[in-house]
């Protein structure tokens, strides 16, 4: 099963692309988070003119710089070549979401440490500046009175998957943006100390979104993708107490694969 479906149009696009794909795939999220786009988006490199992102942010507004910069890289661009920084984006950002779940649900632990690899010197310089910086990180997803919980581990991989895959110039109504904005924000609901109901809504919206765009009688995606929708939708259902549907989904899953 495929496990990341709505990514499937970027496997027709240029090679570089393709290589990232094939990296998150693969589980390789040092290789894509180091590269050179990611390092320039994040302010741990500095790239030369004529780059948009040239222009060093303020080390002390990180969060904000790194949100800045996703409409740096989008503004000049052509239409054509919008698609594909686009594309590029929600690649990063899911690697960043699967980097932070592997790092700290599914295992094995990352063998790299995602401060050094994310984070500018001057936020980790010292063990000190690094619990201050994953404090303000941690405060900064607060939804609706709503904290996240004060020990969860590298949550800079998680901001950096957030920021990006809500970022207003990112998302778009198509199934490649809305599902993995979907992924992200489901597990935002699940670090929160309580379902917060924003938060709960904007699921919701998109999960009836991807409904009429997967499962419709012309869906553009395979059987496999279904499955894996209503698999994930399943999950929501049941963590938001909606047992029936969750079965209903479970049985569609099942009439769907033949079993």
């Amino acid at each position: 099963m495929p496990q990341f479906p709505f990514l499937t149009e970027v496997q027709h696009e240029g090679r570089r692309q393709q290589l990232e794909l094939h990296d998150l795939e693969s589980s390789d999220f040092h290789k894509v988070l180091t590269s050179s786009f990611s390092q320039e988006l994040l302010g741990c490199h500095v790239p030369k003119d004529p780059s948009p992102l040239a222009t060093p942010g303020s080390q002390e507004n990180w969060m904000g710089d790194v949100a800045r910069r996703v409409d740096l890289l989008l503004e000049p661009v052509s239409k054509g070549d919008r698609e594909e920084v686009i594309n590029d984006l929600v690649i990063l950002g899911t690697v960043a979401l699967h980097a932070f779940l592997q790092s700290t649900v599914t295992g094995p632990p990352l063998d790299w440490s995602s401060a050094e690899v994310i984070l500018p010197q001057e936020l980790r310089g010292s063990n000190q500046k690094l619990q201050a910086t994953r404090k303000q990180l941690i405060s900064s997803l607060t939804v609706d009175g709503e904290v996240t919980y004060q020990l969860t581990p590298r949550v800079e991989l998680f901001y950096l998957a957030s920021t990006i895959l809500n970022h207003r110039s990112v998302v778009r109504d198509d199934s490649h943006t809305r599902w993995a904005r979907l992924r992200v924000n489901f597990w935002h609901q699940r670090i929160l100390s309580e379902t917060a109901a924003g938060l709960q809504r904007k699921i919701f919206d998109d999960v009836d979104y991807l409904k009429g765009v997967i499962l419709s009688q012309d869906s553009p995606y395979e059987d496999e993708a279904k499955v894996q929708f209503l698999l994930e939708r399943a999950a929501i259902h049941t963590y938001h107490g909606f047992d029936a549907k969750a079965r209903a989904d479970l049985d569609m899953a099942a009439k769907t694969t033949g079993f």
